[in-house]
């Protein structure tokens, strides 16, 4: 007489088990939501003025498709007596953050470009036989820009 194959008994069993776990068919289950969703009416209002904001600029400057146009429509947006200041106020504000974004860009292609040469330096004793000093960052930053 054959002996059973112990595998063959283990997948049986495991068939067997899952089956006897099934839910019942009346059971309901309520799905995942896949992503997120507003829960609450405070949070559908809000979402609605920022939606109905954006569509508001986004239609004022596609009016006013001209070279300047946050200028352009701060000029018709602003009241007249107030348009000199804001328009100032637009423009450096454009050109820091235009400044800020072309540098930071810059001090993270150094630090990535430095990086890569520190862990592609041989590794002695517990530390790297290449460190970066200030120079090399000065270096790094004035090649990426």
């Amino acid at each position: 007489m054959a002996t059973p194959d112990p595998n063959k008994t283990l997948i049986k069993e495991k068939s067997i088990r899952a089956s006897s776990e099934k839910s019942p068919p009346n059971a309901t289950t309520t799905p995942r939501p896949i992503m997120a969703t507003i829960q609450d009416d405070d949070e559908r209002l809000l979402a609605r003025i920022g939606y109905k904001q954006e569509l508001k600029l986004a239609e004022l400057v596609s009016a006013y498709p001209t070279a300047g146009g946050m200028y352009f429509v701060t000029k018709h947006v602003v009241p007249k007596e107030h348009v000199a200041i804001w328009a100032w106020i637009i423009g450096w504000c454009n050109f820091l953050g235009q400044a800020a974004g072309v540098a930071s860009l810059a001090y993270t292609i150094a630090q990535l470009i430095l990086a890569g040469a520190t862990m592609n330096s041989t590794f002695i004793d517990g530390t790297y036989s290449y460190t970066p000093y200030a120079q090399h960052y000065l270096f790094a930053l004035t090649a990426s820009n």
